[in-house]
This record gives C-alpha cells, sequence and structure tokens, in this order.
C-alpha cells in the first residue's frame, strides 16, 4: 500500500513527526504507520497512533530499551 502523510488527520501529524524524529536518533531505520490512522475506510476519529520499528540497533532494541523509548514518545507528544 502507497503511504502519504496526508491520510493522517492533521492533529496527529505533529505527534508522528515527534515520534519518527526520537525513533530516528535511537537509530530505527524502518517506521511503520498502521492501523485504524491510515485505513481511509475508517468511519470514526482514530484515536492513536499504531508505529512499527525495524532496524534499532542491538543495543537499543531490548524490550527495557523500547519500553523507555515509547514511554518517551508518549510523554512527549502528550
Amino acid at each position: 500500500m502507497d503511504f502519504s502523510v496526508d491520510v493522517i488527520p492533521e492533529d496527529f501529524r505533529s505527534d508522528l513527526m515527534k515520534a519518527t524524529e526520537l525513533l530516528r536518533a535511537f537509530g530505527a531505520k524502518e517506521i511503520y504507520v498502521f492501523g485504524s490512522m491510515i485505513d481511509p475506510r475508517r468511519d470514526h476519529e482514530p484515536s492513536d497512533l499504531d508505529l512499527a520499528v525495524a532496524g534499532l540497533p542491538p543495543k537499543r532494541s531490548s524490550v527495557h530499551t523500547v519500553s523507555c523509548l515509547v514511554f518517551l514518545i508518549i510523554l512527549l507528544i502528550s
């Protein structure tokens, strides 16, 4: 599926940019947006931003590190 940031509701776009900047700073090679946020058939306003991340360096891909990273992202975008 082709993806354009235009399918993301405007009030979520800055959150997406902040999250991707932070993930890239931690070394993420690929970041995917999925879920209701990008489904053009959605019949309701999305309430969250679903991201999948690939390519974190080994030292940064442990469950603890990823959990901390998710927590930081939540703090930054709330």
